[in-house]
């Protein structure tokens, strides 16, 4: 498989899997881990706040204040579980071998 296509799969898979752990941590709370899986992403989502431009801001949260914090902090807690994932399904999409390539015996 090709570096790009390890990439795309990676990337999708990421994607599809932060986001189903995010839906399930809201349909069914769990505060112990939804608490840990929150303050993974607040320095991050800070961060946003502090150095993203406030069109950036605003386009997050029209009207601003505490739904535009909510949606940084939200935003920096996606990116920053989806690096490691995404490179933990890079790097066993790399160790996954080809059934279709002719192995000598």
């Amino acid at each position: 498989m090709s570096t790009a296509g390890r990439i795309s799969i990676a990337v999708a898979a990421s994607a599809l899997t932060v986001g189903i752990v995010f839906t399930l941590l809201a349909l069914y709370p769990i505060p112990l881990i939804g608490s840990a899986f929150l303050a993974v992403g607040h320095p991050l989502g800070h961060l946003i706040l502090e150095f993203a431009p406030d069109s950036f801001i605003r386009a997050l949260a029209p009207q601003g204040g505490p739904d535009a914090v909510a949606w940084a902090i939200a935003l920096g807690t996606f990116l920053t579980w989806f690096v490691p994932v995404f490179a933990l399904a890079f790097v066993l999409l790399g160790r996954k071998r080809s059934n279709s390539t002719p192995h000598a015996s």
